[in-house]
C-alpha cells in the first residue's frame, strides 16, 4: 500500500517536472499542441498501468 502510494507520488512529481520542462521548451519551439497531447497520453497510460499493476 505504502509502496504504491510512493510510486504514485514519484510518477506525479516526475510527470510534473517533465511537463514544466516541456512547457518551457515548447514556448521556445512554438509547437505546443502535439507534444503536449503526447505527454498527456503518456501520463494517462502510465497512470492506468500503475492502477492496474
Amino acid at each position: 500500500m505504502i509502496l504504491s502510494l510512493l510510486a504514485t507520488n514519484v510518477l506525479l512529481v516526475s510527470s510534473f517536472i517533465v511537463f514544466v520542462f516541456l512547457r518551457v521548451t515548447l514556448i521556445k519551439i512554438e509547437c505546443k499542441i502535439p507534444l503536449l497531447s503526447l505527454l498527456i497520453v503518456i501520463n494517462l497510460c502510465s497512470f492506468a498501468a500503475l492502477m492496474l499493476g
